[in-house]
């Protein structure tokens, strides 16, 4: 209702209703609340006034206007220095039970690395420190309880700091811990073996605690789209489940699969809501992915809808190598008008791209599908580029552009590489708290913010590692 000062003495009051609900107010004018999901802490100390009450926490929302002048930077240090006294001890025990794991695993003898650990490893000299310095980013910025918070995340810094900004919706904590496991797994982590193996289980942990046990959907409900969630979840879990071998990863990820079939448009492909008839090819593209990792994984996969999904992609294509979002002609795809003018379409051709990766990942061949080597430069005519002013930061246009054009391979996969390269080395933060991590300033950081731009981009570069192409 008025602007609260940062930094200046302020009465708390913390009201808690004993389920599921702590209402913090100050002075009577600003509210924050606490949902009662994770791990209780209690005896905890938010700006130095003492809560005797046991407060469960997961995300923090302030309501009311904080500093004018800056108020989105405002709400950022607020929130992390109120919160950073409540987390601080959590996440060190968890540093403390990650170190004491990994040195136990290094007292066993060292498992061969994986073909993808291997291929991981042998990553450009340019590429392997800038994964490096976005793993660990990422680790340092996981929740105790194996969650990455994509709109809170800037709890773990450290509190004298300035905070990593980039918060992202908080809806989506299950789509960004899913792309964080991804990043572990391209990275060689298989929660037994291989760099930030604790980390690595702990996040598949919690994705599998979230998983609805009667109808196997990773999250609570598909509002704000979050079948994208439900799909990297799904994906994210079919790839743990081969890594460990467990089998409750194994039920997760078959289950996983049996929502998406059930979502699934008759005859067709995947839209926002199940079976609505209405399909879009940015959601094919992320559920063809997962189907066939299933299948490489022995899952029960329907074969029909492969070919419905390849029948698809000839429907939303057209011999220029455009693909569209819903139909042939159409151009990439974007949450608002306000959006798609601070992010033009015409700056990038993701849909194209995401086209294009799963044409390869289908098992066609450009010999026999000119559309996939127009398609390919199409792409290479929009190599990426981190102009913010211009609009050209598109996170899922790295990933599915870096992935197709690895996989069709020749002079398209270089000009992309050395472009993605650059662009990255340029753009990646080195500095403070964020250092290692990518600002979210692209087309989708205001669902994701910085977890899911950091994610996003560590697995742009990790392309190579994570499929290898047919040999032709």
């Amino acid at each position: 209702k008025s602007n609260v000062p940062i930094g200046q003495p302020h009465r708390l009051t913390v009201a808690h209703d004993g389920k599921a609900r702590v209402v913090v107010q100050l002075d009577g004018r600003q509210t924050a609340e606490f949902t009662a999901v994770g791990n209780c802490l209690g005896g905890a100390v938010v700006l130095g006034i003492s809560s005797s009450t046991p407060v469960p926490i997961r995300n923090l929302s302030i309501t009311g206007k904080l500093d004018p002048s800056d108020p989105k930077a405002a709400r950022d240090r607020y929130v992390a220095r109120a919160l950073a006294k409540l987390w601080q001890p959590a996440a060190a025990a968890a540093a403390a039970r990650d170190a004491a794991a990994d040195k136990t695993a290094g007292a066993r003898p060292a498992a061969a690395p994986s073909p993808r650990a291997r291929r991981a490893q042998s990553l450009e000299r340019t590429a392997r420190p800038m994964v490096d310095a976005a793993l660990r980013w990422l680790v340092q910025h996981q929740d105790d309880d194996g969650r990455w918070d994509g709109d809170v995340f800037m709890k773990h810094d450290d509190v004298t700091a300035e905070v990593s900004e980039g918060p992202g919706d908080a809806m989506h904590d299950v789509g960004v811990t899913a792309l964080a496991l991804l990043v572990l797994a391209a990275n060689g982590a298989t929660g037994n073996s291989g760099a930030h193996r604790a980390s690595y289980r702990r996040g598949g942990e919690w994705l599998v605690v979230q998983q609805n046990l009667e109808s196997g959907l990773f999250v609570p409900d598909l509002a704000a789209r979050r079948i994208y969630d439900h799909a990297l979840a799904t994906l994210a879990t079919i790839e743990a489940a081969t890594l460990t071998g467990e089998e409750r990863w194994r039920r997760a990820a078959q289950q996983g699969i049996d929502y998406l079939a059930q979502h699934r448009n008759p005859y067709s492909c995947f839209g926002y809501q199940a079976r609505n008839n209405e399909n879009s090819l940015s959601l094919t593209a992320w559920c063809l992915e997962a189907y066939l990792a299933a299948e490489r994984a022995g899952l029960s996969v329907s074969k029909e809808a492969l070919q419905l999904m390849a029948q698809f992609y000839d429907m939303v294509s057209d011999p220029t190598g455009l693909h569209g979002y819903t139909k042939a002609g159409e151009g990439s795809s974007r949450d608002a008008a306000a959006q798609a003018m601070r992010f033009p379409i015409t700056k990038t051709a993701t849909l194209t791209a995401a086209g294009l990766f799963g044409r390869h990942l289908l098992g066609q061949d450009p010999k026999a599908k000119p559309i996939m080597n127009a398609a390919a430069g199409m792409v290479t005519g929009r190599l990426p580029q981190w102009d913010v002013r211009g609009g050209s930061v598109d996170e899922c246009y790295f990933y599915f552009g870096s992935h197709a054009l690895y996989l069709h391979g020749g002079q398209p996969w270089s000009q992309w590489r050395k472009a993605l390269l650059l662009m990255a080395a340029e753009a990646q933060r080195k500095d403070g708290t964020a250092a290692g991590s990518w600002d979210a300033v692209g087309a989708w950081s205001v669902h994701g913010g910085r977890v899911f731009t950091t994610a996003m981009l560590a697995l742009s570069l990790l392309a190579p590692a994570r499929y290898e192409r047919a040999v032709r």
